[in-house]
């Protein structure tokens, strides 16, 4: 028998275990409920017609029936029927506090279906290459002579199960390489050899993060090599050497196309991400591998490339490059004029300050360089100036505008009603043509004030800057009824090959419509229009009319879209066709139990940013920020909701860190999503917290390898990079600061600095001041 001591022992054990059990009950409970705070994701608006999916859930019910060969002719239906409509990729994918679901094409789905069947079914797969097989090696032979990217990448979609798919697949990735799209021809890598990509839903997997489908390069360099990733691989690579020979000459072929792929731009895919990788695939395989990585990497080297055609926008975040010296530039400016203020009167959906500016004094010009010329668009005009004498351009002793719409901002901007947002003055130049939205900065409005004819209130001007600023033939461009009702255009146009991309809001009553338009460069004619991405209402201030500001971001042949309402979206820029798109969570501001200051909300503009195979997000519709695999759409990783909520730009990429910046400067590992460091470092990051001193007041910039981070009165440099453990040693507390620099200037209320040909551009709401560099 058992004493009574015992018996009480095993009854506290018991009742410990009991309060333990509901503890974890309760912080699970907190968990949920932080996520069911957010709004409940809404279908895309491209979403598979009801039609479409029917079809599609009939497949799944055939499938779970084992009637295969009916599912094949249902499938067969969805590759006739399917244009732009998505379909849900997989399940939720979590982390920090951010959830995501990813949307792929019908027809991928439809491809990966089919092949998914037949990869277990020979009898049917005989059936099927006897139907299909032949055609495709026909269509892929004429295709080849054709060489028309939109039509290649049609086929490779439709033929993907045959066993011609992979030949197809190469056959598009090779296109895209002749064109320099290193990210183009990776999707179509990952397609043709799927096995490039980690899927593996384990135990092991859970250590790396990984519950869905990821590039291995990013999947073993966010394990940093170590012992989780090592186990990983060893998985991959017995599953690699069980395939049959076909599957091993493909990944064979992938590999070295792909590790070509990062050699054409390695701020597009990474380099040494791919190397490393391979490096450690070698070594575990062990000699079992028929190529080793110096025969992928000869192979590659014997490839060529065209000229890559790149995005040209003007404020596009890039990583920074490193020089021998770094200096601060000189005290007094070279010279200086005064700027027309944009900013009026308007009401902001921020509670209280504004992020990195203040509410009466909000920094609205974004100056740009080119061939010795600074260019400030002022919405009613735009300035051009000599970068180093501060004379008018093209004459220097009159003092005209380049462009003059002979209208007034006031005009512009209905004085009687109310309006929400601030105007931003961008540019776009290259070639010598400069690209700039004009007219009306209000996207959204609420009581129409359309033009005689129907058309927008604002418009985009082509201006040739080798004839002294002449309109170039086609322009000014307007969005004129049926085909644009209601719009406007929502920022400068990116410059891409012949095309100019631009954004274009449609509001009806308190609903919006994003949408994205090409133009061709030269005649304005529209080459292509995509039909609405996102989708969403107006929650503050429905009465009132609205300015945005958004900005495109290309990077590697993909055209890539914050939209602000919920959804990133990676685009064919050759036709508007959607590769995927990812809803991301927002916050049901309605619901909040507790008051916070959302201040995210001023986050604009927010493009993303596109370093090394990651799209980082920074949308201001959430308080995260996030990152993205470019070439699927997945999560990385994201922050926490509280951590970042002050931050605005996402200013760039250097060495091991995503940099950026708002209230406060911050380092964050590109790979993890780790803050690694923060300027002011005593500040407590939250949404009710103090704010930060020094507090940021505009937009910072990396350039030759130093981060600049604006304040009131003073602008800190700090190099951009990490420095190595013994380096750190006297600098512990974070990144080497370099300098600290006071510009003289009439007045101290931050700035948007740009540094371009030595010298600096420190924009404020009234002035812009010019800074050469002592070197």
């Amino acid at each position: 028998m058992r004493s009574a001591s015992f018996q009480y022992c095993e009854f506290s054990l018991a009742r410990k275990a009991d309060v333990c059990l509901w503890l974890l009950v309760a912080l699970l409970c907190l968990v949920e409920c932080a996520y069911a705070q957010n709004l409940d994701f809404q279908d895309p608006p491209q979403i598979a017609t009801s039609e479409e999916m029917l079809l599609v859930e009939q497949v799944n019910q055939l499938v779970n029936a084992e009637a295969a060969d009916e599912a094949f002719a249902i499938l067969e239906q969805l590759f006739d029927r399917s244009g732009n409509g998505l379909i849900i990729n997989g399940s939720e994918q979590r982390a920090g506090t951010q959830r995501i679901r990813n949307w792929i094409p019908l027809e991928y789905w439809a491809g990966n279906k089919t092949a998914e069947l037949l990869r277990d079914r020979p009898e049917q797969r005989r059936e099927y290459e006897e139907t299909l097989g032949k055609q495709a090696v026909k269509i892929r032979d004429e295709a080849n002579l054709r060489r028309d990217l939109v039509n290649a990448r049609q086929i490779a979609n439709r033929y993907y199960a045959t066993s011609a798919g992979p030949s197809l697949g190469f056959q598009l990735a090779d296109l895209y390489l002749e064109h320099g799209w290193s990210l183009a021809a990776a999707q179509a890598l990952f397609r043709a050899a799927p096995r490039l990509g980690l899927d593996i839903r384990n135990p092991l997997a859970t250590a790396n993060n990984v519950g869905w489908v990821l590039p291995w390069p990013v999947v073993w360099m966010q394990g940093q090599g170590g012992a989780a990733a090592s186990s990983l691989l060893d998985v991959w690579s017995e599953q690699l050497l069980a395939s049959d020979a076909a599957e091993l000459e493909r990944w064979q072929q992938a590999a070295g196309r792909l590790l070509y792929a990062t050699s054409i731009n390695s701020a597009h895919l990474d380099h040494v991400a791919v190397g490393r990788w391979l490096d450690a695939v070698a070594a575990a395989l062990q000699g079992k591998f028929p190529t080793k990585l110096a025969e992928l990497q000869r192979a590659a080297a014997t490839w060529e490339t065209l000229p890559a055609t790149e995005a040209r926008n003007s404020w596009q975040a890039m990583s920074a490059s490193s020089v021998e010296q770094l200096v601060a530039p000189e005290f007094s400016p070279l010279w200086n004029v005064p700027l027309m203020r944009l900013s009026g009167n308007s009401k902001s959906s921020v509670e209280g300050v504004p992020i990195a500016e203040r509410a009466d004094n909000r920094l609205t010009h974004y100056p740009v360089t080119y061939d010795g010329k600074v260019f400030v668009n002022q919405l009613a005009s735009i300035l051009a100036f000599d970068l180093t004498t501060g004379k008018n351009w093209p004459v220097a002793t009159l003092e005209k505008p380049l462009f003059d719409s002979r209208t007034t901002l006031t005009r512009l901007i209905p004085e009687d009603q109310p309006l929400a947002g601030t105007p931003r003055g961008m540019v776009s130049i290259d070639q010598a043509c400069l690209y700039a939205r004009m007219g009306s900065p209000i996207t959204g409005w609420a009581q129409r004030q359309a033009a005689a004819d129907g058309g927008s209130q604002s418009y985009l001007v082509g201006l040739d800057l080798n004839k002294q600023g002449s309109m170039l033939r086609g322009f000014p461009l307007r969005l004129l009824p049926p085909e644009f009702v209601g719009c406007e255009f929502e920022g400068p146009p990116l410059i891409w090959g012949d095309l100019l991309l631009v954004a274009v809001l449609a509001r009806d009553e308190v609903g919006l419509r994003r949408s994205v338009v090409a133009f061709d460069r030269f005649s304005g004619q529209v080459r292509w229009r995509t039909p609405t991405i996102a989708s969403g209402v107006i929650e503050d201030f429905p009465y009132a009319n609205w300015i945005s500001n958004q900005l495109l971001t290309m990077a590697g042949g993909r055209l890539f879209y914050n939209t602000n309402l919920g959804a990133i979206v990676c685009l064919d820029p050759a036709n508007g066709q959607t590769i995927w798109l990812t809803q991301y969570a927002r916050p049901d501001r309605a619901r909040q139990t507790y008051p916070r200051a959302n201040r995210y909300l001023d986050r604009t503009p927010s493009p993303c940013l596109v370093s090394q195979g990651i799209v980082y997000c920074g949308p201001n519709d959430c308080p995260e920020i996030f990152a993205l695999d470019a070439i699927t759409g997945n999560l990385v990783w994201s922050t926490d909701d509280d951590q970042v909520a002050d931050v605005k730009f996402l200013l760039g990429v250097s060495g091991t860190n995503l940099i950026v910046s708002g209230d406060r400067l911050l380092w964050i590992d590109r790979l993890t999503g780790n803050i690694e460091f923060g300027f002011p470092s005593s500040t407590t990051p939250g949404s009710l917290n103090a704010l930060p001193s020094p507090r940021g007041l505009g937009r910072g910039c990396l350039a030759d390898g130093c981060v600049y981070f604006p304040t009131a009165s003073k602008v800190f440099i700090f190099a951009a990079e990490w420095q190595t453990s013994a380096e750190r040693l006297p600098h512990r507390f974070g990144p080497r600061l370099i300098d600290t620099w006071t510009p003289q200037i009439q007045r101290h209320d931050g700035g948007n600095l740009r540094v371009e040909e030595g010298i600096l551009l420190y924009s404020g709401d009234r002035h812009i001041d010019v800074f050469q560099f002592d070197r």
